[in-house]
């Protein structure tokens, strides 16, 4: 099965028809210019499901962030520099 890669930037629409999420994604593609990223859709049912794994998600670069501050700080604080930079990528899997 193949994927459809969608980029974007927000969430410019959502409708529900007949227990069916459909979610426009809309990206930034100059200044001030806005096109539609692409189109999602998804049953009502798992919307919970959806929204529980974007806040785990977020809860997980949260802790990245504030562990790559806390360790650069402590570099400073040693005078070794300014330390690791925040990472760039990482995964995240949500395993039911």
């Amino acid at each position: 099965m193949s994927q459809t890669t969608i980029f974007a930037d927000a969430l410019s629409e959502g409708i529900i028809v007949n227990g069916v999420a459909r979610l426009t994604f809309s990206r930034v593609i100059g200044e001030n210019k806005i096109e539609p990223g692409g189109l999602v859709v998804i049953p009502l049912a798992q919307i919970p499901n959806m929204i529980n794994s974007l806040g785990m998600l977020m809860k997980q670069v949260e802790e990245k962030f504030k562990a790559a501050q806390s360790k650069a700080e402590n570099h400073e604080q040693n005078g070794a520099g300014t330390g690791d930079a925040i990472p760039s990528s990482f995964s995240f899997t949500h395993k039911n």
